[in-house]
């Protein structure tokens, strides 16, 4: 009897074994199906692990991560840019599609054996894949540039060294290798840092406008207690540069230079010897016989007369503020004219009654002078075409390089380059006009210098020489 019970019991032993295998079987089945719906164990993106997780569970995962705002530095200033301004995102599909070739790569038997074994897949690392609108990151930066960007320093002239420095250049955000950086800091999970690459700005060159801060620094800087009249005219561009130049100031030896544009209209095109040899004289010997020799032959043999035909011109020439009466050396009070400058209430030099110009209408003609004789144009030759030419400027420029001082204007202008011009001294007033053809540009310089009491020729020459030294560095440095 017990021999024949024992095949049934195995029989059932066997049943149930193999009904168990069954039933452990489907269960790992199930299993290794929920795990092979997920995505493969080991999987990362940009080093993010997601395997194990749902699709949708990893998506949401990488939004939250690569949502969070970039870092960035402009300096030591720190920004915080969203994402969401340029239009950022993450291109969950692509990324999931390489995720899901990794998957789909491996049969599912072949799969599930393993997992029965417990034998883990390798691990998988996909690269991050983005996208953003280019233009609106653009945009942003824009934005942060118009905030942060370093504005470049003024220009500005040295009062202690007489010469003029650049300004500082400005920073301002290079937009292309910044968009680049940017990008590689998109891409992090983490560490979203990106330093902005910055690039120098243009230096701000010193301008004119320059020149007469620091001509106000230096006479401030000197205690002036008077007046500075200044005229600068670029003659390449036209550009002027006036300062107090609009106040009736005494002619002095200056309206040398309306006597021979005078002698030049009445004469011209080329000045008579006698005319010339006295213009030479009084250009280089300075002396008041001189001069009035020059007015003598202009008028006929009167010098009253010369002087209205020096008015004469200036006035044809549109200049309401230069003129002369009579001769040098005259006393007493001259017949009243009024004019723009000498009308002003505001300032008043007590210019010489019988001649007066100002700083910018004598400055101007010097320029014309150089207008004419270098590019045959300016006003000279509009009103005295026949009179004036490109040679006779030339002559005029040629004869006021005759007046050799070694100071004034001068002496600012290195001496390889002599130049026309024409001093004037008083007792209170001290003027000179120029013209410098430098090696960096020519322009016409007119300088007046006032005040109530005697000036000091050791200080105030080296004054104007400071200035003209100056304003030659503005031009060539």
């Amino acid at each position: 009897m017990e021999n024949r019970r024992n095949p049934v019991v195995l029989n059932w032993l066997t049943i149930l074994s193999i009904f168990a295998a069954a039933i452990y079987f489907s269960l790992q089945l199930v299993a290794y199906s929920d795990v092979r719906a997920r995505l493969q164990v080991g999987t990362s993106v940009e080093g993010i692990p997601v395997g194990g997780l749902t699709q949708q569970e990893a998506r949401d995962k990488l939004n939250q991560i690569y949502s969070r705002p970039v870092e960035v530095y402009f300096q030591d200033a720190i920004i915080h840019i969203d994402p969401a301004s340029f239009s950022f995102r993450v291109d969950l599909d692509a990324i999931f599609a390489v995720v899901e070739t990794f998957r789909s790569d491996t049969n599912f038997w072949v799969g599930f054996w393993a997992y029965l074994w417990n034998q883990q897949p390798g691990a998988v690392d996909v690269e991050i894949s983005i996208d953003y609108d280019r233009r609106q990151l653009e945009d942003v930066l824009t934005g942060i540039n118009e905030l942060y960007a370093v504005r470049p320093g003024e220009a500005r002239g040295n009062a202690e060294t007489i010469n003029f420095e650049a300004g500082a250049p400005g920073l301002n955000i290079d937009t292309f290798s910044s968009i680049e950086v940017i990008d590689m800091a998109l891409r992090q999970p983490s560490n979203r840092r990106a330093y902005l690459t910055l690039a120098e700005g243009e230096i701000v060159a010193p301008t004119q406008v320059t020149i007469g801060d620091f001509v106000q620094e230096y006479v401030a800087q000197l205690g002036f207690q008077g007046l500075l009249s200044m005229m600068i005219i670029n003659l390449e561009t036209g550009e002027e540069l006036p300062i107090q130049s609009d106040v009736a100031m005494s002619g002095m030896e200056m309206m040398t230079l309306p006597m021979a544009i005078t002698a030049m209209r009445r004469a011209g095109p080329e000045l008579p010897a006698d005319l010339q040899a006295a213009l030479e004289k009084s250009i280089q010997r300075n002396t008041i016989e001189d001069a009035n020799t020059v007015l003598t032959l202009l008028g006929g043999g009167d010098p009253a007369l010369g002087s209205v035909l020096v008015t004469q011109t200036m006035q044809q020439l549109g200049l309401q503020s230069t003129f002369m009466i009579g001769a040098y050396g005259q006393e007493g009070q001259a017949p009243e004219i009024q004019t723009p400058a000498n009308s002003r209430i505001d300032i008043n030099t007590g210019p010489d009654s019988w001649r007066q110009t100002t700083a910018r209408e004598i400055t101007w003609l010097m320029a014309n002078i150089s207008m004419c004789a270098d590019h045959n144009g300016g006003t000279l030759r509009l009103v005295y075409p026949q009179a004036f030419t490109p040679d006779s400027c030339t002559q005029i420029l040629e004869l006021f390089k005759l007046d050799r001082i070694g100071t004034l204007i001068e002496a600012g202008v290195p001496p390889q380059f002599p130049i026309s011009h024409r001093h004037g001294l008083e007792i209170s007033t001290y003027g000179d006009v120029a013209i410098v053809d430098s090696p960096g540009g020519a322009y016409a310089l007119g300088i007046f210098i006032w005040r109530p009491e005697a000036l000091d020729w050791n200080i105030h020459s080296t004054m104007m020489s400071d200035i003209s030294r100056a304003v030659y560095g503005f031009y060539n440095d």
